[in-house]
């Protein structure tokens, strides 16, 4: 997901030498809101439309986090959401074609996109869709607050 504010360069000047620290924080406020959202459509995702019982451990919501705010190369200040590698229990992976063993980004693309024998629980295009309005208005009124 990008969030782009616009009309703000006036603002941004005045903020001289914090300007980096700023755009972090503000970057981390509206990271923070996603992945609270994230976490409520997961949670949601790892329980629905089973035909056999689940063998959810926690251990997938237990590794979402977000990672620090970072400047990449065209000065653009980004955070990211996602899972934390590697498992606490590491599996090998039961198909013999499988070459290594299962992480949590294997993991939460099944879900996301299904396998044969499982459909698809969808939760990272219903976090972006439910978290932009949130993510956006926690990064404003970063803003405003390191306006005053």
């Amino acid at each position: 997901m990008k969030i782009t504010f616009h009309g703000l360069d006036e603002n941004f000047k005045a903020l001289g030498s914090r300007l980096d620290r700023v755009t972090g924080e503000m970057a981390l406020a509206g990271g923070k809101v996603m992945k609270e959202a994230m976490k409520k459509q997961l949670k949601s995702a790892i329980g629905k439309n089973l035909k056999v019982k689940g063998r959810s451990t926690g251990e997938l919501l237990d590794a979402l986090g977000v990672s620090r705010a970072d400047v990449d190369y065209n000065g653009v200040t980004n955070v990211r959401v996602g899972f934390r590698e590697p498992r606490k229990k590491q599996t090998k992976a039961k198909s013999e074609r499988s070459y290594g063993e299962v992480t949590n980004a294997m993991i939460a693309n099944v879900l996301e996109y299904g396998k044969s024998g499982q459909e698809p629980r969808p939760f990272i295009r219903k976090t972006i869709r439910a978290g932009k309005k949130e993510a956006e208005a926690a990064m404003a009124k970063k803003f405003e607050e390191n306006m005053k």
